[in-house]
């Protein structure tokens, strides 16, 4: 018994050391990146804590090619949904192929400066971690690619910390390398919040001034140039608002999607600010999406607001590549306004950081809201999610906005066109 014990123990020590052993371990970092990245945003929320590990993984990593696939097989992952919608944008081209390449590339983009500054030494890679993360998620080019920052989960392990909490979370994964004592404790601390209460994890943070209205109008809910489209739109938004009787909410603010209100000149704001009126209490505020056209032919995607007989607008500032934003030499599509800080400042003396459907996906929108002179105390998005209903997105998109909620510790309303 003994004997055949023996032999067992010796096969497979012989097996840790071979060559199929070897790459097996190795495979097993760019597979565990995918599983955290198909499962971290779209299910439980207690999986949202998943994508804490992807840094450890990179910086543990044996070779600078697992590091790459680490960051590469989580982005594709956790994009996954942006395949077969960006399929529906190209869709009168015909282009499945156009949207693998858009999806592909882009993923393979945002990756590479984790292949090309890997340093030898871990404590180098845990170093270097916070500047590379400034490359791919926060400064331009590579940030307006960058979609589900896998620190976005940094509120569930330090909830209402702010920038505080991110700097943490670098500190975290440094001290990680220098002791493995470290990087045991943060695993089970990882484990501990785990098994916590969904509702204590990630609790209802919705604001309670706010009555949100979600329509399911898909395409037509698009802002456009069309006067009939935006007509029958605007119809239907005005109908709406009138079978909800607006006027008699409890809620001071109503808030209504991304371009709901399409193109939006001189004639087709009146229009609203006569329709509204009709249908508010004087005291009301509408907040809806508008595309306000500027010089040569392009538009800002703005939230307009509605307060007492005047309107202010706030605009999006990384409108989405390729379908709205075309590039700075473009004639057409939405102005890129990336310095902005897309503060929108409400008339009960509230400040209220505004994303606007792509930037909830990204980091530096939400960043440069909250180093603005005055934080916001709460947050604001409206989306339009038609052209991916049926993908990993809108889960994706509800989730992430909530986790960043919870790490400023503000208050969440959203808005979307489905």
């Amino acid at each position: 018994m003994n004997m055949h014990k023996g032999a067992f123990y010796v096969r497979a020590a012989a097996f840790r050391g071979s060559r199929a052993w070897d790459e097996i371990y190795k495979a097993s970092y760019p597979i565990t990146s995918a599983v955290i990245g198909y499962l971290a945003l779209s299910y439980g929320v207690r999986l949202s804590l998943l994508p804490l590990f992807v840094p450890v993984l990179w910086i543990y990593s044996p070779n600078r090619y697992i590091g790459f696939l680490c960051l590469f097989a989580y982005n594709i992952s956790v994009a996954r949904g942006l395949l077969p919608g960006a399929a529906v944008f190209l869709s009168h081209q015909h282009s499945f192929m156009g949207a693998f390449f858009l999806w592909s590339g882009m993923n393979f983009a945002i990756s590479m400066p984790f292949f090309l500054f890997y340093p030898r030494c871990r404590s180098g890679r845990a170093l270097i971690f916070p500047c590379l993360c400034a490359v791919t998620y926060i400064l331009p080019p590579l940030s307006i690619l960058s979609v589900a920052n896998p620190l976005c989960a940094t509120g569930l392990l330090f909830p209402h910390s702010g920038l505080i909490g991110l700097m943490l979370i670098f500190l975290v994964y440094i001290a990680c390398t220098v002791k493995r004592v470290v990087l045991t404790i943060f695993i089970c601390v990882i484990g501990v919040l785990f098994f916590t209460p969904e509702s204590c994890l990630l609790p209802n943070n919705a604001d309670s001034e706010f009555y949100s209205i979600n329509t399911s109008f898909g395409l037509l809910g698009s802002g456009s140039s069309d006067f009939t489209n935006d007509f029958m739109r605007s119809s239907m938004v005005f109908s709406c608002l009138s079978d909800i009787s607006i006027s008699s909410l409890s809620q001071q603010n109503i808030l209504l999607p991304e371009t709901i209100a399409g193109r939006a000149n001189g004639i087709s704001l009146d229009l609203w600010r006569y329709e509204i009126s009709k249908i508010r209490r004087p005291s009301q505020i509408v907040l809806w999406g508008a595309e306000l056209p500027t010089e040569g032919g392009k538009y800002d995607n703005c939230l307009l607001m509605y307060a007492g007989n005047e309107i202010s607008s706030v605009t999006q500032r990384v409108p989405v590549p390729y379908s709205m934003y075309k590039g700075p030499f473009s004639t057409e599509g939405a102005n890129l306004h990336y310095l902005d800080n897309g503060i929108l400042a409400l008339p009960n003396g509230r400040r209220a950081a505004v994303l606007i459907c792509y930037e909830v996906f990204l980091t530096w929108p939400l960043l440069r809201s909250f180093v603005a002179d005055e934080s916001p105390d709460m947050l604001i998005s409206v989306g339009n999610l038609w052209w991916c209903k049926d993908t990993s997105i809108p889960a994706s998109y509800y989730r992430i906005i909530a986790l960043w909620g919870r790490l400023f510790g503000v208050p969440v309303v959203t808005a979307v066109n489905i």
